[in-house]
């Protein structure tokens, strides 16, 4: 069994105020056997100095990422600092940080030497894995996760890539780990033991098509298109409204691709929600896995389809669960969606969980990082964009 409880800074600029803080709520808590935090900080507080000095106070390992946004246990804001502590004494904690992570290449050897390198340290098997990666365009995140799966098929896979202000994606998010923030590598929590994760997905909806069959993926590797219709995608996407560079345009984000791929009669067997991120000559790079051969609508993510899967979100942890830690992540382009309201869904989900018991963080996704299903034998763990996720533990 897990307990935890939330530790939250709002100090940005001076360490000292900021361990008065710490202090406050630290002093209050039982830290049990095995304890680890799990971080999520907007950037300034790495650039002032005020995440580290807080992490080496710490009695407890941490890692995590940053975040553009979050709201942890009701306090919602941008500039925010929030330690998730998990501790029990029937649960075992295992973590560490990659080798730098090539920006273009195979990741396979550096995400297995990581989870082995950290793996050996548990008494049983692992029960999740958490995971934090910084955002690189020409990395896909499916990758991150089949390598996992080809060492533990049935293990499955929580996390997030790190998220900052829209258009300095790419350059100011970091992965964290102790008080040591990355810009190019891996952070992995392994939890074994008296632990059972539950997982929950809320996404867009078909009424939010807006250009229904735009073309065929005809060309592509991993995240990686390069042919749409046999055309250059470039020169497709053009005739849509998509030109160079199309995550500096915070409009773009609002907006995601369909990817359905259809079985030889026909059918649809699998629809994936898609950002594209960058568009240049001959390639476009999306936030997933685009398969050859799937026929691309596009979307576009409105409030109301924001709050109508948050709902339904929240109101399955409810029903099944009480006084639990819950790990949620969504991603920027849902709170860009909301336009003059950018802190909706964050206040949406304080109001669903107030008085509720739970200790809970929501904090602003790159890409999301979640199981669709398991089964005894089988985690089919997937990346996710312009979706809301959740672990509950």
């Amino acid at each position: 069994m897990i307990k935890s409880f939330m530790i939250n800074i709002t100090e940005i600029d001076d360490t000292e105020f900021a361990l008065e803080e710490l202090e406050s709520q630290l002093s209050a808590q039982e830290l049990l056997k095995n304890t680890v935090g799990i971080a999520t900080v907007n950037t300034e507080f790495l650039n002032s100095g005020v995440y580290t000095g807080v992490v080496n106070a710490l009695p407890f390992p941490v890692l995590g990422m940053s975040a553009y946004s979050q709201n942890a246990n009701g306090n919602t804001g941008i500039f925010l600092f929030s330690i998730m502590v998990l501790t029990s004494d029937t649960c075992e904690f295992a973590h560490g940080v990659s080798e730098v992570i090539p920006e273009a290449g195979d990741v396979t050897a550096l995400t297995q030497d990581l989870y082995k390198k950290i793996s050996v340290s548990l008494e049983s098997r692992a029960k999740v894995a958490f995971l934090y990666a910084p955002f690189l365009p020409q990395q896909c995140p499916y990758n991150y996760l089949q390598s996992l799966s080809e060492l533990d098929a049935s293990l499955p896979v929580f996390g997030s890539i790190a998220s900052c202000e829209v258009t300095k994606m790419g350059v100011e998010e970091r992965s964290l780990y102790g008080g040591a923030a990355y810009k190019d590598r891996l952070v992995m929590l392994l939890a074994a033991g008296d632990v059972s994760p539950r997982f929950y997905i809320g996404s867009i909806t078909k009424e939010s098509v807006i250009m229904p069959d735009i073309g065929e993926v005809t060309a592509a590797k991993d995240n990686i298109v390069m042919e749409v219709n046999n055309t250059k995608v470039d020169v497709a996407f053009k005739k849509i409204g998509f030109e160079d560079g199309a995550i500096k345009d915070a409009g773009a984000i609002t907006l995601v691709f369909i990817a359905e791929e259809k079985d030889s009669g026909g059918n649809v067997i699998s629809a994936t929600a898609r950002s594209l991120y960058v568009v240049d000559d001959g390639i476009a790079a999306f936030g997933g896995r685009m398969a050859v051969g799937s026929t691309l609508s596009v979307a576009a993510t409105t409030k109301e389809v924001i709050l109508e899967t948050g709902r339904d979100v929240l109101s399955q942890i409810k029903s099944e669960h009480h006084d639990k830690a819950v790990l949620l992540y969504s991603c920027l382009g849902r709170q860009i969606a909301l336009l003059g309201e950018p802190m909706a869904e964050y206040d949406f989900i304080g109001e669903e969980f107030q008085g509720s018991g739970f200790t809970y963080v929501m904090a602003a996704s790159g890409g999301e990082l979640c199981p669709t299903s398991l089964t005894e034998a089988k985690a089919y763990n997937s990346e996710h964009n312009q979706t809301l996720i959740a672990c509950v533990l």
